[in-house]
């Protein structure tokens, strides 16, 4: 087999998240399958997932992000033979990635999209650049993958090929997200957030949501997991209040299996919501913001409310945590509406098959 398949993920693994473990997988499944694999990273990884990768025979390198940075860098990362590149978290319309698979350094290009950004809304001029890149685009890509069918959506109204356009789904690691093994622990109403600590995360919409909720749900707590510049006014916030700042939580399962609710009050589109998976894999129910690829995640296992209305928050959580069972019901719903369509290894299985077919045509002598 001559092609190979070189990853370019402006990415750093760290080897315990759930993106971690999709390219580990992923990078495995092509390699036994008998293709050679080159990862090309932001940073180098830790030297645990290093050591796996070399276990597995496959090369890993860094690569210039932006790619405009050093051209003549990543331009050698493409170096070896026809080479077949599935980017992730590099934009589809980047002008370099093109160039190289208008001049054949890239034999097939196949662009995974993560991004939940609209389509922008620039002057005339930059309007017109922003067709014309994705005319050359939808000549360019061979195929485009969305994480959810709102990122695809958007990568079909920049330009892109609907017939080169397709929806893979992130997913998690269900084994490392089990359910509840018993009985809700007694107590009051208990809900999280896990994230950035960011004002476009929605933030200051939870707190005002919050403030509401201790006068309608007496004794309800809130943990929060994760850092962000937020984290000093939070602080402050949470004293003499039934709120826990938690920081960087490694291994959120215990947190989200001992809550009844999950808070995804976010102000962006988010192209998915892996959060909001995970806390369902364990059985919590998840109150989001309507807006990006949340809608998909929760279906009809939670809650959709408008973006950046704290009173539409609280409602939710308040009429979900006056029926417990209820609540619980719902979040047993939740974790078979991931068994059924977010599992890790539907991804993997999906994104290496179409990398495997792709090197198959290369090696077959397709490269136009």
């Amino acid at each position: 087999m001559g092609a190979t398949l070189v990853v370019l993920a402006d990415f750093t693994p760290r080897g315990d998240r759930t993106l971690d473990l999709f390219f580990g997988r992923m990078g495995r499944q092509v390699r036994k399958a008998g293709w050679p694999v080159r990862m090309l990273f932001y940073a180098p990884p830790t030297p645990e997932f290093a050591r796996e990768m070399e276990s597995a025979g496959i090369e890993w390198g860094t690569a210039p992000f932006p790619l405009r940075k050093d051209p003549a860098r990543f331009w050698r990362g493409l170096a070896g033979g026809p080479v077949v590149v599935q980017s992730h978290f590099v934009s589809p319309f980047d002008p370099l990635l093109l160039l190289a698979r208008a001049t054949g350094r890239i034999a097939r290009l196949q662009a995974v999209d993560h991004a939940g950004n609209l389509v922008s809304h620039k002057g005339p001029l930059m309007r017109g650049a922003e067709r014309l890149r994705g005319a050359v685009a939808r000549r360019l890509v061979d195929e485009a993958i969305g994480v959810s069918s709102f990122v695809a959506r958007r990568l079909v109204s920049l330009g892109l090929d609907p017939e080169r356009v397709k929806v893979v789904h992130n997913g998690i690691d269900v084994g490392r997200w089990p359910g509840r093994s018993g009985a809700r622990r007694p107590g009051p109403p208990r809900l999280a957030y896990a994230g950035r600590l960011h004002p476009e995360k929605g933030i200051h919409v939870m707190q005002r949501a919050f403030e509401r909720l201790e006068r309608r749900l007496p004794g309800v707590e809130l943990f929060l997991a994760g850092e962000g510049p937020e984290r000093e006014q939070l602080g402050g916030w949470a004293r003499a209040r039934a709120v826990q700042l938690l920081g960087t939580v490694r291994g959120l399962g215990p947190l989200f299996r001992d809550i009844d609710v999950l808070l995804a009050p976010t102000l962006v589109n988010e192209s998915f919501g892996l959060s909001a998976a995970e806390a369902m894999c364990s059985e919590a129910a998840v109150v989001a913001s309507d807006v990006g690829g949340l809608p998909e995640v929760v279906g009809d296992c939670g809650r959709l409310v408008p973006r950046g209305d704290a009173d539409a928050l609280a409602d939710a959580v308040v009429e979900l945590c006056t029926d417990l069972d209820g609540c619980a019901e719902l979040g047993r719903r939740g974790r078979a509406r991931v068994l059924e369509r977010f599992t890790l290894d539907r991804a993997v299985d999906a994104l290496a098959g179409s990398a495997q077919a792709f090197l198959a045509r290369v090696d077959a002598g397709g490269r136009g």
